[in-house]
């Protein structure tokens, strides 16, 4: 054969093998991009339904949200409330409150807009598109396309009714009766859905913890001493010892639990910029409800969400990639400290 003739051949394969590379290529682009497509309807759709019912809500920042109505839900620009607006760039949460109330506004719709570094930080329209931390605010659902804050109102329980709620779970602790409900004073005991949570600590180390939802702190509280009282018990070995011996040294506090935004988006990225100091990370499934304290999330150990995340998964028997499920709900998850009780004199 010639060399003539052989390069004719080699070429004659060559061309439909590089076709045939062509439209593997071209084929693997094409499903990337139908992934991608779907993924972002499905993101889109997951929002839609979260803004369901929602009522009368003001956007702050992406302006395509304004004008919507529909499925009980109804948006207007911020610039259309001026003391709504005027209030999203101060920095009082109730003055915005009473503004909002004023229009029938029930939430905040925060599209991605960004602000730059020399922004006013204190400002709330700054924290709200930044995902942050607030108290009279609660984040109800959280994605890279748009965030939904709602008032939230907090048990009205002043430092004095927290130090005696600490003192009570000492003493629930210690096998005393609990009190009837009757007996609580009426903002602890009248009805309102709440978690409240049991903390023993060592000096500064958290030994044990517990918490328990009630219709209301007083209900939640007793739930969440006689659980944390039952599971020490079943460890008491490890725990070095029965709790009524080593009581006397340790420290017991009472924290208020709440949501703060169920998070659409499960990329890494996303996942450790909406998580600020004040969250710690939290999961649904079918009946289990998993969470991990803001203090060990932002432990240098631990060193991010994504990882506190992997670390709660595993603890519960998931796999660490779990958060990419859409069976299993996360959310931000805010722990609010109410009262504490020292260790008594001497031990």
């Amino acid at each position: 054969m010639s060399p003539k003739e052989s390069s004719a051949r080699i070429k004659g394969v060559a061309g439909p093998v590089a076709v045939g590379m062509l439209v593997f290529v071209l084929m693997l682009i094409l499903g990337a991009l139908g992934g991608f497509w779907w993924l972002q309807v499905s993101k889109k759709r997951d929002l839609v339904l979260g803004l369901r019912g929602q009522g009368r809500l003001v956007v702050l920042g992406d302006e395509k949200f304004a004008g919507i109505s529909s499925q009980g839900t109804t948006t207007l620009s911020a610039t259309d409330v001026p003391d709504v607006y005027t209030a999203l760039r101060g920095g009082d949460e109730m003055l915005l409150r009473r503004a909002m109330q004023r229009h029938d506004i029930r939430g905040i719709l925060v599209g991605p807009l960004r602000y730059s570094a020399i922004q006013a930080q204190e400002r709330l329209s700054y924290k709200l598109i930044n995902y942050a931390a607030l108290e009279r605010f609660r984040g109800e659902i959280l994605s890279e396309s748009a965030a939904l804050y709602l008032p939230y109102d907090p048990p009205a329980i002043s430092p004095v009714m927290g130090k005696a709620l600490a003192r009570l779970a000492r003493r629930l602790l210690l096998n005393d009766r609990p009190p009837p409900i009757g007996t609580f004073p009426h903002q602890l005991s009248s009805a309102d859905s709440v978690e409240v949570m049991v903390m023993i600590r060592n000096k500064n180390q958290p030994q044990l913890w517990r918490s328990a939802r009630g219709s209301s702190v007083a209900r939640a509280l007793l739930t969440a001493s006689e659980v944390a009282k039952e599971r020490w018990a079943e460890r008491s070995q490890a725990m070095g010892g029965n709790l009524s011996d080593m009581l006397g040294a340790l420290t017991v506090e009472v924290w208020l639990l709440s949501k703060d935004g169920t998070l659409m988006e499960r990329t890494p990225v996303f996942i450790n910029h909406v998580f600020k100091p004040e969250h710690g990370v939290a999961y649904e499934h079918k009946t289990a409800w998993r969470y991990m304290l803001p203090e060990f999330v932002h432990k240098p150990e631990v060193g991010s969400a994504v990882k506190a995340y992997q670390q709660l998964f595993r603890s519960g028997g998931e796999p660490e990639s779990s958060a990419e499920r859409r069976d299993i709900r996360i959310y931000r998850l805010r722990a609010v400290l109410v009262g504490t009780s020292a260790p008594n004199p001497g031990g």
